[in-house]
């Protein structure tokens, strides 16, 4: 396993640009995503997609059991049971993440929104009703290219790695959002989404990518929830190479706008579902 030289690494940061675009931290193959249409008064009436995986691939999670111990994947699954089943047998998948897109159509440009959501059990045919709301962003499409990666210098060699979304492909523009996962609430900055369209598959994103930067003042205060095993309890930061109290030998913390903590980047897969009728 590969772990990232201890000293902090700033990321050159491009300056922001002021009118109608954003643009993003570190990559220059990236593109940049037109804030046109965005003044939230339009009329929303976009296709929903539930997140059917969403896997940590870096950093990881690190914890003290006998030996310091990688326990990344057992989080994962404990992600991809929440996400995928009904453990408290009440008709209803645990945990239903959404993404609402208008329009799901490449190689249309259109808007987005990430919200929770209800969904039915099981995950296979599920019927699902978004219960959150958020602000819908432009996202464009790539018919070839790069859409989003890792930001040069951010990553410390874990496999699998993270993944490259190449076109055909869509993303949106970085911005502050929330992710929720195993009863944490994790506050992204530069978060941004990107996923591959694939002919074969025209009703799911076979391949995606959701990143954003955690501040580890931030991190230091998220607490992971107690009836969580081997790492309940904790602060988020114990748990990731350079944060306070972690096991780890190295560290993988990077510097976004003079600040310290970890580039988050998560595998995600998403299906188009039926929405309940209101």
């Amino acid at each position: 396993m590969l772990i990232k030289s201890p000293a902090l690494r700033p990321i050159l940061l491009l300056p922001l640009l002021l009118g109608l675009t954003l643009t993003d931290p570190s990559n220059a193959q990236e593109p940049t995503v037109e804030r046109l249409f965005d003044d939230g008064l339009e009329a929303f009436a976009p296709d929903t997609l539930r997140l059917s995986r969403l896997e940590l691939r870096d950093p990881h999670l690190f914890t003290q059991v006998i030996i310091c111990a990688d326990v990344t994947a057992g989080f994962n699954d404990q992600i991809d049971a929440n996400i995928n089943s009904d453990a408290d047998g009440d008709s209803f998948l645990d945990a239903s993440p959404l993404l609402l897109m208008e329009p799901f159509a490449p190689p249309l440009e259109g808007r987005l929104a990430q919200v929770g959501g209800v969904c039915t059990a099981p995950a296979a045919t599920a019927v699902c009703m978004p219960t959150g709301t958020a602000p819908a962003r432009p996202f464009e499409p790539r018919e070839t290219a790069l859409c989003r990666a890792a930001l040069p210098g951010t990553v410390s060699g874990y496999a699998p790695p993270v993944p490259s979304i190449v076109g055909p492909c869509f993303t949106d523009a970085p911005q502050s959002a929330q992710q929720s996962l195993n009863g944490l609430v994790l506050q992204l900055q530069q978060a941004t989404i990107a996923g591959s369209y694939t002919p074969a598959a025209p009703d799911r994103i076979e391949l995606g990518l959701l990143r954003g930067f955690v501040r580890e003042i931030d991190a230091d205060q998220i607490l992971i929830p107690p009836d969580v095993p081997l790492i309940g309890g904790q602060p988020l930061s114990a748990l990731l190479p350079g944060g306070a109290g972690n096991c780890a030998a190295g560290d993988d913390r990077d510097v976004l706008n003079g600040e310290a903590g970890w580039w988050f980047y998560f595998l995600i897969e998403a299906e188009r579902v039926t929405v309940a009728p209101e």
